[in-house]
């Protein structure tokens, strides 16, 4: 039984991975059987460079809100208040970082990088699992939009969309009455994340559910601004093609695609995001050239526009405490650095 544990605790690494490529593959099938890739070249030539510098500050402005939604997290959690500098600076580097790694894998999270400045685990765990819960209540909101405009837009499946549309509000409902059974839930997801154990996930998640609703609903604000932001960038990527799609059709669909780049099934959304662009050009009547440009410039965007985290992880790696400036690495009054998987003085409240 021992040797069939230590190859089960061997093989589960190396199922992840094998999800991980199934976005490439899908990528490679587009491009070899679906996509003509002489037009896809036609397509990316013929760009429209001020849409797609437009679309490169709209980046720059995600960046910013979500540094602004960290601070509000800081602030929900308890934790040491930190300048805008310096979750400016985590926040491109973590952005950075999501391209080469999935969220789900990536040893390079945020929540990492608050343990090495001297953050207490758990409440930097709280934050954390908090802005990945926040991203899907955003994303599925965006979804549930799509549904209902699309639902009207073609008719044909108005019901089909009402009957999904009070399912999900039911489903709410019944989520808030029994919200007392969701720390167990929380636990099983907050242990996902690198250097959290079991006793940490049970306090992480206590701190979640006890948090005030009105903390809640102001972070998921910041969300929705963050997600409605993001699908502007799509809308003028768009147009930088020469394409003439309307702004709600592309909010609907950045949400769906948004919330499959949640999901560990590829690295930074490659393959599945075409996929779905794929799918939606195809019903409005466009081609699937249009859509994997479109993906691929998505993915551009969002690399240049989060180079400056190159910066971060430099820092980090050869100046000396790996680049943590002594404001950033300097506890608060009180406050003992925590070490993962080891509370801190400072977390009872």
């Amino acid at each position: 039984m021992k040797h069939v544990s230590r190859f089960g605790s061997r093989l589960r690494p190396a199922a992840r991975w094998v999800l991980v490529a199934v976005g490439p593959l899908v990528l490679a099938f587009l491009l070899i059987r679906v996509v003509d890739v002489r037009e896809l070249g036609r397509v990316l030539q013929e760009i429209r460079y001020s849409w797609a510098l437009a679309a490169l500050a709209l980046m720059q402005l995600v960046i910013f809100i979500s540094a602004i939604r960290w601070a509000q997290l800081h602030k929900a959690f308890s934790l040491r208040p930190a300048s805008m500098g310096y979750h400016i600076r985590i926040t491109y580097a973590t952005s950075l970082a999501t391209l080469a790694l999935p969220q789900v894998l990536s040893p390079f999270s945020r929540f990492v990088l608050l343990l090495q400045d001297g953050y207490p685990v758990r409440r930097a765990g709280a934050g954390a699992a908090l802005e990945k819960g926040l991203e899907v209540a955003t994303y599925l909101t965006l979804g549930l939009f799509g549904s209902v405009y699309l639902g009207f837009a073609f008719g044909g499946v108005f019901w089909w969309v009402a009957a999904i549309a009070f399912a999900l509000i039911l489903a709410a409902a019944v989520l808030y009455c029994g919200r007392s059974r969701l720390s167990r839930v929380g636990e099983l997801l907050v242990t996902k994340l690198s250097g959290v154990g079991a006793t940490d996930a049970a306090h992480i998640s206590g701190e979640i559910t006890a948090m005030r609703p009105l903390v809640l609903l102001r972070l998921y604000g910041w969300s929705i601004l963050i997600a409605l932001v993001q699908a502007t960038m799509v809308y003028l990527l768009v147009r930088s093609l020469g394409v003439g799609l309307s702004y709600p059709f592309l909010v609907a669909t950045w949400g769906i695609v948004a919330l499959s780049g949640l999901l560990p099934l590829s690295v930074s959304g490659i393959g599945t995001r075409e996929a779905i662009l794929v799918v939606a050009f195809d019903a409005v009547g466009h081609s699937p050239d249009v859509a994997v440009a479109l993906g691929l410039l998505v993915m551009a965007v969002v690399f240049i526009g989060s180079l400056p985290g190159a910066l971060e992880w430099l820092r980090r790696l050869f100046v000396a405490g790996r680049g943590v400036s002594p404001a950033a690495a300097r506890p608060a009054a009180g406050v003992t650095p925590a070490v993962a998987g080891q509370p801190g003085p400072s977390e009872a409240r």
